[in-house]
C-alpha cells in the first residue's frame, strides 16, 4: 500500500496543527498493509451490554432490540453530513474518513424508546493497518440510550473516526469513549452533534494511548432549552501528543453547555486543548462554561491551551478557564507528614485530579473497569 500523499495534510504553519505535527504518521504510513483476516481481541467493559464490532473498518452487526435499528447504510442516506459540511471541508481528516469505502453504521432509535442496556462499539485494528469507522446515530423524540465506544490498535495502526449524531426534541445519548491504543499507534476522531428543543447530550472521552491521538467534537444547539455535558481526560507520556478539540454553538435561547477537559502529562508529552463556544445574536440566556485543567508531572512535557469565547448576544453567561501546573508541594507535605510514602501520596493526589471527569461516566461498570487501568498508568510514571 502505497504511502500518504504529504502535501495535501496541514503543517505546523496551519494554526489548528501548530502543536500536532503529522511528521510520524507520514512515516508510519510507508509501512502500511492490507489487513490481516485474523481479529484482534477487542477489550471489553461491558456485561449485558449489546455490541457492535469493527475489525480493520468491517462491521459486524448483532439483533437489535426492540425500538433500535442497526443498519450497514451507503452515504447516501447519511442525510445529516449535509449539516456539517462546511466543517468536514475544512477538517482534511475527516475529508478522508467520509471518502473512505467503509459502511457507515447507522444505529437509529426509535420515538420513547429506551433502550435498557449499552451499545457497546469497539473498534479495532490489527498491525500497521489504516481503517475507518464512520458512525451516524440518531434518537428520535423521547428516547433514551447510552453508546460507548472502545477504541483498540495495534502497532502503527491509523484509526480514523467520524460520528453525526442527531437527537431529537427531549432525546437523552449519554456517550463514553475509551481509547487505549498502541504507543506507536494513531487515532483521529470526528464528532459532529445535532440538538434540537430539550434534548440532552452527555459525552466523556478517556485518551490514554496513541503516538499521536486528536479528537474534536462539535455541537449545533439548533432548538431552545437543549444541554450538553462534554468531557475529556487525556493522559501522555514519552513522546505522545494528545490533541482534544470542541466547538459548541449556541444557535438557540436558553441552552446550557458544560465541558471540563483534563490533562496528565509526563515525560516529553505534549498536550494540547483548543476550545470554543460561539454564541448566536439570537441565543438569549445562554450558559455556556469550559475549563481546562492540566497536570504536568515532568519539567519537560507541555501543554498548549487556547479556549476561546465568541458572543453575539446580551444577557448571556459564559465563561471559560485554564490552569497548568506541578503537584502542590505543600499538600504532597502534608499528606506525607500523617503517614502517607511519598509514592503512594503522589498517585492519590494525580488519580484525585483525573478523577473529576472519569466520574462524568454514566456507566457505573465502565468506570470500575477504567479506574484501575488509570491509577496503574499513573503509577508508572511517578
Amino acid at each position: 500500500m502505497a504511502g500518504l500523499q504529504t502535501d495535501r495534510y496541514p503543517t505546523a504553519k496551519h494554526e489548528d496543527w501548530k502543536y500536532t505535527a503529522l511528521t510520524p504518521w507520514f512515516e508510519a504510513s510507508n509501512k502500511y498493509v492490507e489487513p490481516a483476516d485474523m481479529a484482534i481481541e477487542p477489550f471489553s467493559s461491558e456485561e449485558n451490554a449489546i455490541y457492535i464490532d469493527v475489525v480493520n473498518g468491517v462491521l459486524t452487526l448483532p439483533d437489535a432490540p426492540k425500538g433500535v435499528t442497526f443498519k450497514q447504510a451507503a452515504q447516501a442516506e447519511i442525510a445529516e453530513l449535509a449539516d456539517f459540511q462546511t466543517d468536514i471541508n475544512e477538517r482534511v481528516m475527516a475529508q478522508d474518513c467520509v471518502d473512505s469505502d467503509d459502511a457507515w453504521l447507522l444505529i437509529e432509535v426509535a420515538d420513547r424508546a429506551l433502550v435498557e442496556y449499552p451499545i457497546v462499539i469497539r473498534s479495532t485494528n490489527s498491525l500497521n493497518t489504516q481503517a475507518f469507522t464512520r458512525m451516524a446515530i440518531r434518537l428520535g423524540e423521547a428516547a433514551q440510550a447510552t453508546v460507548i465506544e472502545e477504541v483498540s490498535c495495534a502497532e502503527q495502526a491509523t484509526s480514523n473516526q467520524l460520528a453525526v449524531v442527531s437527537l431529537a426534541k427531549n432525546a437523552i445519548l449519554k456517550h463514553a469513549k475509551f481509547e487505549q491504543i498502541a504507543d506507536s499507534a494513531f487515532h483521529f476522531a470526528h464528532y459532529f452533534v445535532n440538538q434540537v428543543e430539550t434534548s440532552h447530550y452527555n459525552s466523556t472521552t478517556l485518551l490514554l494511548g496513541g503516538r499521536i491521538a486528536r479528537q474534536e467534537t462539535i455541537v449545533n444547539f439548533n432548538g431552545a432549552d437543549a444541554e450538553c455535558d462534554v468531557n475529556s481526560l487525556y493522559l501522555g507520556n514519552d513522546e505522545q501528543v494528545l490533541d482534544t478539540r470542541s466547538l459548541i454553538r449556541h444557535n438557540a435561547p436558553n441552552c446550557f453547555s458544560r465541558q471540563l477537559h483534563k490533562g496528565v502529562l509526563a515525560g516529553n508529552a505534549g498536550g494540547v486543548f483548543n476550545g470554543r463556544i460561539f454564541v448566536d445574536p439570537v441565543a438569549l440566556k445562554t450558559d455556556g462554561l469550559m475549563d481546562n485543567n492540566v497536570l504536568l508531572l515532568s519539567p519537560t512535557a507541555q501543554n498548549n491551551s487556547k479556549p476561546q469565547l465568541e458572543i453575539y448576544a446580551d444577557d448571556v453567561k459564559c465563561s471559560h478557564g485554564f490552569t497548568c501546573g506541578q503537584l502542590d508541594e505543600r499538600q504532597l507535605f502534608y499528606m506525607q507528614a500523617r503517614g502517607i510514602p511519598e509514592k503512594q501520596a503522589k498517585a492519590l493526589m494525580i488519580y484525585a485530579f483525573a478523577a473529576d471527569v472519569v466520574e462524568h461516566i454514566s456507566s457505573a461498570s465502565l468506570r470500575r473497569l477504567v479506574e484501575p487501568m488509570i491509577k496503574t498508568r499513573l503509577e508508572k510514571w511517578i
